[in-house]
């Protein structure tokens, strides 16, 4: 403690003026932005003045003593350093962070400093008092640091978790089976999964980072709002011009938008959703979005509402009631006559137990009649009523009906449902009564149907044939007589037999279970020739009613059905374009090849080089074009048995049995061989086929192992096609743009003449002045994509031809990065119609964002073109160009460029 009498005083001022303490130190700490609130800066002030107060008055007093540092002692446990401990846990409590506080620390300790500087005292005892303030202030000081260590230390751990959390949810992202995309709380993207990669062809190190809706353009070729842009928009209005129905759920939106772009161009129906994310304030922080091509679902939906619309109608044109059921009994259909005889409607029958809608009951009795639905699930056969009985409709009326139940099953014979079919045959019964079973009545109903209808007896003669069942006859070359009364149609069947009819002997026995009472129901689908074509028709065979031995014959024709099967058949193993097999045929006759033992076979891969390019630049049609003519090429290159498939966009697969590796090498040779014939013959569009092949053997005989290894061994080839591929296809190109010179001959010579001149006045070094010249020979290689009926159309061009037209610009971009030539000048390619004022195309860039080489060409191109006939228009002069150019600096041009092309050519 200091013998002197100031230390009361001064003591007394640091008690008395804590107030003063705290706004000299807030003074002196002006302008440093510690803390968001003031306020939490003056509580935690006043709270830390009154504790060093109490302590330093502690000291000055002698109640606490200021022990010499030594290097061996643990200062942060001392008695001070812990204040500054305490001082530190309180300020991170309100917001504010130990190295905060030590900054703080100073302006404290100056502040207490002044107020001794208030008391006029000699040097050396100011000097003492400084001394101790100094010291006591070191002390805090340690405490504070140690509380900062372990502070940062606690930082740093958390720093690694969310480092791995982070890692987490990376790998979560990308592993996810839907495209999915993450943008952050600037629109940019900061997360491009695998799927995505996959679904657009585009690499997630050439998307992440970017933002102005250019993440849409690998999704729906061009900048637009997605779904996960709605939760930054303003007014989401602006969005409704995409997606037709945006629904919510919480926090998330979707909707489903059709996107022609990916696909390599073929389009997809995609089922889309946007979560947003915020932080813990409740701030947007990103939003995540992904994506699920449904265009299978789509088209199935589509073929299924057809199919159901066609069954709508055929049922609705049948005069006959049909009620289709389940496996249990459940009705699924009934058409408007079913509807009619039973009272029901369909949204009244659908879903009920077949017999609450259909109450048959005996004709006399009047009890219920056994369900014939029931009969057929259990039994899983058809089932024929052979005596009617009577239908009570919901409204009490009464129908006489006859009825017939049979199985739906799928093709493996597995049951589906039931379909009952009934008949209202209640002016029959009343004809019937009247008439007394004439025989005359008899015919008349027979030859009223349409449907082919005979009746034979026991032994198999025609007794009654209807004018149906005769003119049917004739159709088929045969002679009424031949099958008419009096015949008997089983020898009928006995001499189709005779001439290898594979059909006729089913006909036989299924007819003689029916008369020998074995059967109540026989029915076949069989083909018959005409002397015009192949028919196909339904026989139905029932036993013939009334108390008379005998059966009746139906013949119903089903051509058009049976057409319409084949030619599903054919889609569904047939690739559409090309013709050949499919892979969902290929992977079956791999499937096929598994169950096989001792079988030795081969597989050869075949891919289309560049395929991409062509479409990506001369369009789908001329891409389609390419993959006919490769097609047609395997197919030359091997058997009729080999199995030929297109398994992929542009890659084919070919599997050979009973091969070996001599005959597979002779077929990649003649694929090789045939299509440099092809390219001799073509030169328009060079094509180019990657070929890998693999073969069975006793130690590897596992297909997809065989399938894998001749995928990767055609990849290893196309490693080394690609390239020259894609460089053939761009010198077809190059050479189509100078043959044609488009729009005016001798257009690209005289821009490379005008550019050497501007680059050398803004001293270009030679390499550049040489990619200038490059640059201006071939700036528009992109329009060899653009129809002619564009490119020359002598009137003005559509807001719909023109949009087209400015695709020149990406079409010449992607030509010009599939060759080496061009590569250094692809980026020039793809701006060169952007403006000084950001209002060209295709990305918007404006003023020096814009490369130079492009605002340098875009003045000389503009100069040209208008000093240059045009199918729309005549050339204009000198002076009128250079005052449209005048114009346009500024806006269109470079304004300084605009001067120096002035001084050099004016």
């Amino acid at each position: 403690m200091l013998k002197n009498p100031e230390t009361n005083k001064i003591s007394l001022l640091l008690k008395d003026n804590e107030e003063w303490l705290l706004a000299k130190t807030l003074a002196n700490a002006k302008g440093c932005s510690y803390v968001e609130d003031a306020s939490t800066l003056k509580e935690t002030g006043q709270t830390s003045i009154r504790t060093l107060s109490s302590q330093l008055i502690g000291i000055l007093q002698g109640e606490i003593t200021l022990k010499t540092l030594n290097p061996k002692d643990k200062h942060s446990q001392q008695e001070l350093s812990s204040i500054g401990s305490r001082l530190a846990s309180y300020h991170q409590q309100q917001g504010i962070g130990p190295e905060i506080l030590l900054s703080l620390l100073k302006h404290y300790k100056q502040s207490y400093l002044d107020i001794i500087e208030t008391i006029r005292l000699e040097s050396g005892v100011i000097q003492e008092y400084y001394s101790i303030v100094y010291h006591f202030f070191d002390r805090v000081e340690l405490g504070i640091c140690s509380e900062l260590r372990d502070y940062i230390a606690g930082l740093q751990e958390k720093g690694k978790e969310l480092e791995q959390l982070n890692s987490q949810l990376i790998y979560i992202i990308d592993s996810l089976p839907d495209p999915t995309f993450v943008l952050d709380r600037d629109q940019r993207v900061v997360f491009w999964n695998k799927a995505l990669e996959k679904m657009t062809g585009v690499a997630k190190d050439q998307i992440i980072g970017k933002g102005d809706y250019t993440y849409a353009v690998p999704i729906y070729g061009k900048p637009r709002p997605l779904l996960a842009d709605i939760p930054f928009l303003l007014d989401p209005q602006d969005i409704s011009n995409f997606y037709n129905d945006i629904r919510r759920k919480e926090q998330g939106l979707y909707s489903e938008v059709y996107s022609p772009h990916i696909n390599k161009g073929k389009g997809a129906f995609l089922w889309v959703k946007a979560t947003p994310f915020f932080d813990s304030e409740g701030k947007l922080t990103g939003v995540i979005e992904s994506i699920r091509d449904i265009t299978k679902q789509k088209t199935t939906e589509k073929e299924l509402s057809s199919e159901k619309e066609q069954l709508s109608v055929t049922l609705s044109s049948i005069g006959d009631g049909v009620i289709a059921t389940d496996t249990k009994g459940q009705i699924t259909i009934i058409n408007l006559m079913a509807e009619k005889l039973t009272g029901y409607t369909s949204s009244e029958a659908i879903g009920l137990r077949v017999d609450k809608v259909f109450n048959a009951v005996n004709e006399s009795s009047y009890e219920p009649e056994d369900c014939l639905v029931d009969t057929v699930i259990r039994t899983g056969k058809a089932v024929y009523s052979s005596f009617d009985v009577r239908l009570i409709a919901k409204n009490g009326i009464k129908h006489w009906i006859s009825r017939n139940a049979a199985p739906i099953n799928n093709k493996e014979g597995g049951l589906l449902g039931v379909v009952l079919v009934f008949r209202d045959v209640t002016k029959g019964h009343l004809m019937q009564n009247n008439l007394q079973e004439s025989a005359a009545f008899n015919r008349a109903v027979l030859g009223s149907l349409l449907a082919h209808i005979a009746v034979i007896d026991r032994a198999g003669t025609i007794i009654a044939v209807n004018h149906s069942w005769e003119k049917f006859a004739e159709a088929n070359g045969t002679a009424p007589e031949k099958v008419g009364m009096g015949r008997n149609y089983l020898d009928v069947c006995r001499r189709a037999i005779a001439n290898s009819d594979q059909s006729a002997e089913a006909v036989l026995n299924g007819l003689n279970s029916i008369l020998n009472g074995e059967s109540d129901y026989y029915s076949i689908e069989y083909s018959c020739h005409s002397p015009v074509a192949k028919r196909w028709f339904l026989l139905n065979a029932t036993p013939l009613r009334g108390g008379k031995s005998g059966a009746v014959l139906s013949h119903i024709e089903i051509t058009k059905r049976k057409l319409a099967e084949e030619k599903l058949t054919h889609l569904s193993i047939h690739d559409p374009l090309t013709g050949v097999y499919n892979r969902t045929f290929f992977e079956q006759q791999m499937s096929y090849l598994e169950t096989e033992d001792d079988i030795s076979f081969g597989i050869i891969i075949c891919d289309i080089d560049g395929l991409k390019l062509v479409n990506d630049t001369l369009g789908h049609e001329k891409g389609d074009q390419l993959l006919l003519d490769a097609s047609n090429i395997i197919r030359k290159s091997f058997r009729d048995k080999d199995i030929i498939s297109r398994i992929g966009g542009d890659e084919f697969a070919v599997l050979i049995k009973d091969t070996n590796s001599v005959a597979l090498k002779f077929s990649r040779m003649r694929i090789k061989n045939n299509v440099d014939q092809y390219n001799t013959a073509n030169p328009e569009i060079p094509l180019s086929i990657s070929v890998g092949f693999s073969i069975s053997s006793k130690k590897n005989n596992d297909v997809n192992e065989i399938f894998k290894e001749a995928d990767n061994n055609m990849y290893s080839e196309k490693l080394h096609n690609v390239q020259s591929g894609k460089h053939a296809i761009v010198q077809t190109l190059m050479k189509a743009l100078e043959a044609r010179d488009f729009i005016t001959e001798g257009h690209a010579d005289r821009l490379k003449d005008f550019a050497v001149i501007m680059v050398k006045r803004l001293d270009f070094l030679e390499h550049k002045i040489a990619d200038m010249k490059l640059f201006a020979q071939f700036h528009d290689i992109g329009k060899v994509g653009i129809p002619d009926r564009i490119l020359f159309k002598e009137g003005a061009l559509t807001e719909e031809e023109f949009n087209d037209m400015k695709r020149h610009c990406e079409i010449g971009y992607r030509i010009a990065q599939s060759s080496p030539d061009l590569m250094p000048i692809a980026d020039w390619i793809l701006r060169h119609h952007e403006w000084w004022n950001g209002e060209g195309y295709p990305m918007g860039d404006k003023g020096e964002n814009i490369p130079l080489e492009c605002r340098v060409l875009s003045i000389l191109d503009a100069y040209d073109a208008m000093t240059s006939d045009r199918p729309y228009r005549k050339a204009m002069s000198h002076k009128k160009a250079v005052k449209n150019l005048i114009t346009g600096a500024g806006s269109q041009f470079d304004p300084e460029l605009v001067k120096i092309f002035l001084e050099l050519f004016d």
